[in-house]
């Protein structure tokens, strides 16, 4: 297992009380993947260190605009070629 970078550390710390079992929406898709995408690709995707500051200027803001972030910087982002690693 990989040991925790700051960004993921913060991610973790941050949101992981918005990612329980008791918050999963009846028939959605299981929303623990969404924090763990958004914690781990930006290393995958050569921007990890670009979300670390962002993070850190915006310590209030919401899961949900931090992976629009995420998403805005990596437009080229591929879930699929996620999912094979």
């Amino acid at each position: 297992m990989q040991k925790m970078t700051e960004y993921m550390q913060i991610m973790y710390d941050r949101y992981r009380k918005d990612f329980t079992p008791e918050k999963q929406p009846e028939g959605e898709p299981d929303i623990i993947n969404n924090l763990i995408m958004t914690a781990l690709a930006p290393r995958e995707y050569g921007c990890e260190e670009e979300m670390l500051e962002y993070v850190k200027n915006h310590p209030d803001a919401s899961f949900e605009e931090v992976d629009a972030y995420f998403m805005s910087i990596c437009s080229d982002f591929d879930l699929d070629s996620f999912d094979e690693k």
